[in-house]
């Protein structure tokens, strides 16, 4: 049976990727600024000096974009950001080993400093590669890639060198894929045994987060849903609403016709909600007759809008019992604002609250809504 990647492995290997890419560029800038001091080429090569500089600069503004502004709040989107890391490290990896073949052969060094060059190159090479250990196959990529652009100048400029550099280069990416391969199977596949242990915390931390009547996210698993949309919603500066849906008289179901009569009424919404309601919005079972609806990047116009055909479907809900229709009917409060950094998140949940006790005073299926 094939067994998802769980979102915490993921996590994992986000954070290597990323501090690779934090320790990486600033060894890359270091080591860029003492070769430009010791050599000179500011002065002897202008050009070649400028535009490595700009690719550095450039490097780092990308880094600085994936690393803090990229989202990575869903499964989806950590995949997507490991990816882009990914394609980003290897980048790197062939910038500087052309980089290094340009010094190495086109620029006129002398021997004591392409002795230095050379070493900075392997360096980075088997530093890189081991950095990325557990990512097969990154790590075995990154000095690969790194290191042909040498060989390839070595042999078109008839160096000498140019074998025992390609056996280097071959054996040392080798070395570092088998091990990395290694570690990558003990760390992100392991035994059966292992496999089994995530997907079974995988599957408890599901079912802490899912109400087991209606199925759909509890109160714990909207309150983790509810702080990434309220902090995606400040970054992006869009509006957020929130609805609070209280079916009228449950209670009353509840005591005329038993428990399991009021839990089905409950479930019949929730399952109206779900074909109503779709991702990214935010649904939960917030209290024992409470559902709970967070929709980022909604005005307060189209969460009335929703709000109204809520009331209408729920009015459509057949549901019967020992042959006696049960009517449905909701109330709904509505809330909607533009999420502030400084702004407490409570203080929305409090404010529909509040909304939810005006509309029942309004009488049943009703809504009442406010900009906060």
């Amino acid at each position: 049976m094939a067994i998802a990647t769980p979102i915490a492995r993921k996590k994992i290997l986000l954070g290597i990727l990323s501090i690779g890419v934090s320790t990486g560029l600033a060894a890359y800038v270091f080591f860029w600024t003492f070769i430009c001091l010791w050599t000179e080429l500011y002065q002897t090569h202008p050009v070649f000096f400028i535009t490595q500089s700009f690719t550095f600069i450039v490097e780092i503004v990308i880094a600085y974009y994936i690393l803090k502004k990229f989202p990575a709040s869903t499964g989806q989107l950590f995949s997507k950001k490991l990816n882009i890391l990914s394609i980003f490290v290897l980048f790197n990896a062939l910038h500087w080993g052309v980089m290094t073949a340009n010094l190495l052969y086109i620029l006129p060094l002398s021997s004591s400093q392409q002795f230095t060059m050379a070493l900075v190159w392997a360096g980075i090479g088997c530093t890189g590669g081991m950095i990325y250990f557990g990512l097969y196959p990154i790590s075995a990529l990154f000095t690969l890639l790194n290191g042909l652009p040498v060989v390839i100048a070595s042999y078109y400029f008839n160096d000498g060198n140019s074998e025992q550099l390609l056996f280097l280069v071959i054996s040392g990416t080798v070395l570092i894929a088998l091990v990395s391969k290694k570690l990558n199977y003990l760390f992100t596949v392991g035994s059966n045994q292992y496999k089994e242990q995530l997907t079974r915390a995988d599957a408890m931390e599901n079912l802490s987060k899912t109400d087991f009547l209606t199925k759909l996210n509890n109160r714990f698993g909207f309150y983790l849903d509810y702080e990434v949309s309220w902090e995606s919603s400040v970054k992006n500066a869009q509006p957020l609403s929130l609805l609070l849906i209280e079916i009228n008289q449950l209670s009353e179901i509840k005591h005329k016709h038993g428990h399991q009569c009021s839990d089905t009424c409950q479930i019949k919404l929730a399952n109206m909600l779900k074909k109503t309601i779709r991702p990214p919005n935010i649904l939960a079972r917030y209290d024992s007759d409470q559902i709970m609806v967070a929709m980022p990047n909604t005005s307060l116009e189209d969460a009335i809008d929703t709000a109204k055909n809520i009331n209408l479907a729920t009015k459509d809900i057949e549901h019967t019992h020992n042959q006696e229709a049960i009517l449905m009917t909701c109330s709904i409060g509505v809330i909607s604002t533009l999420p502030k950094s400084k702004t407490d998140p409570g203080q929305l949940l409090k404010e529909v609250d509040k909304a939810l006790i005006e509309a029942i005073n309004r009488g049943e299926d009703n809504y009442f809504g406010y900009k906060l």
